[in-house]
């Protein structure tokens, strides 16, 4: 089992244990694998060299 299907079978447990109106209350939500794949297979920008030449606010 990797980790994905680990997570997905502690976020199937831990929602069994939980109704659908406690879980909306407590804005309890764990995300689906599926949604993890495609998150995770999402394009990242590199470290470095991603600064606009423009900034907007610039903490001080």
């Amino acid at each position: 089992m990797d980790l994905l299907e680990h997570a997905e079978a502690q976020r199937l447990s831990a929602l069994a244990g939980i109704d659908e109106s406690q879980q909306s209350s407590r804005g309890q939500y764990f995300t689906p694998a599926a949604a993890a794949r495609l998150i995770a297979q999402l394009p990242r920008l590199p470290r470095e060299g991603t600064e606009a030449p423009w900034v907007w606010f610039r903490p001080s």
